[in-house]
């Protein structure tokens, strides 16, 4: 009588195993956040633009989410770039020159650290994360690069970051 106790038990622990156990998890969508400042969107083909000129964005564009309005929140890509990363107003982040006189010092506004940015989200999430491109103003040495596993501003052809 006791074996058919424990087989029951056993019997009984194996199927709420199997009928509580937590159910797979989806595989997590992929994020790719493209910046480009110096492209006009009336140029692009994913915003109705006839010729062949953005050839990879548009089909990236098919096959995920093309947002038909976005803001600027600077004039410029320095500013601009850590609004996006930070999700925060110039105002609050003040990266916003490149260059200035400080007490007779030049000086460049820095990206700080106090700012959780968005590849730092990711990676929190789960996410490997890396940011490419040739922008002098976006470099490592002004923060940029915080919370990235990999980030190259140096790069020089678009098929050296495919």
């Amino acid at each position: 009588m006791r074996w058919v106790f424990v087989l029951f038990v056993v019997a009984a622990g194996l199927f709420l195993f199997v009928r509580l156990r937590p159910a797979r998890v989806k595989e997590a969508p992929s994020f790719l956040v493209i910046v480009i400042d110096s492209v006009r969107a009336d140029h692009v083909g994913a915003y109705g633009y006839a010729r062949a000129t953005t050839p990879r964005i548009d089909a990236f564009a098919r096959e995920g989410i093309l947002f038909s309005t976005a803001f600027s929140q600077a004039p410029w890509t320095k500013p601009s770039v850590a609004s996006i990363f930070t999700s925060t107003y110039v105002s609050v982040h003040n990266v916003l020159f490149s260059k200035r006189v400080v007490n007779g010092e030049d000086r460049t506004d820095v990206l700080n650290t106090k700012f959780l940015t968005l590849a730092e989200a990711m990676k929190t999430g789960g996410y490997a994360t890396g940011g490419f491109g040739q922008k002098i103003h976006l470099r490592p040495e002004f923060g940029f690069d915080q919370g990235f596993d990999r980030y190259d501003m140096h790069a020089r052809r678009a098929d050296k970051i495919n």
